[in-house]
């Protein structure tokens, strides 16, 4: 089964933070494809900002 979920800056900085977090796990989740992540435009720009 495929979930879907928005990833926001708060998950990205806490799974990098804290791996075995629950931002940790749904990151990791999304690398193994089984969520697929929906973002918003706008992060990226926040991400490459800081």
């Amino acid at each position: 089964m495929t979930y879907y979920a928005v990833i926001d800056t708060n998950v990205v900085i806490s799974s990098m933070l804290k791996r075995s977090s629950v931002p940790g796990q749904v990151m990791d989740l999304a690398v193994a494809g089984t969520i697929v992540p929906l973002e918003k435009q706008r992060m990226h720009f926040l991400l490459l900002e800081t």
